[in-house]
């Protein structure tokens, strides 16, 4: 479940990168790539760690509890990251800074998703599940 849901994370990371670095009618730019291969190779270690180890058989109460907030974290972490975009885009008020959204809650609000479900995934990997 680690694996997984860590190749989800860096799945999403990557094509936020991608979609961030090549605005639309931008030629296709050489850093953009590499960030993009960058955070997509960066997790492979430790995905292929986790497709060696063998799972418990059974999965514990807290597990599961670990496994939910940690997609509840990263769902905040897109939202944030998807929020921003937009109000990068479309910036007409010229604002300093995001206050609308999840970003009215936290001024970081995608590092806070992002280090939480680092966290939960670090909760859900105590056993090895």
């Amino acid at each position: 479940m680690c694996g997984a849901l860590l190749v989800v994370w860096s799945l999403r990371l990557s094509a936020y990168l991608y979609i961030r670095n090549i605005p639309p009618n931008v030629p296709l730019k050489s850093l953009a790539i590499s960030r993009t291969l960058w955070s997509c190779g960066a997790s492979l270690p430790v995905v292929l760690l986790f497709a060696t180890v063998s799972a418990p058989d059974s999965i514990l109460r807290y597990e599961w509890a670990a496994a939910v907030l940690a997609v509840v974290f990263l769902v905040l972490e897109h939202l944030a990251d998807a929020e921003k975009w937009i109000w990068h885009c479309d910036n007409r008020s010229n604002e300093a800074v995001v206050t609308s959204g999840v970003w009215s809650l936290s001024r970081h609000a995608n590092l806070a998703g992002e280090g939480l479900f680092h966290v939960a995934l670090c909760v859900l990997c105590i056993r090895g599940a």
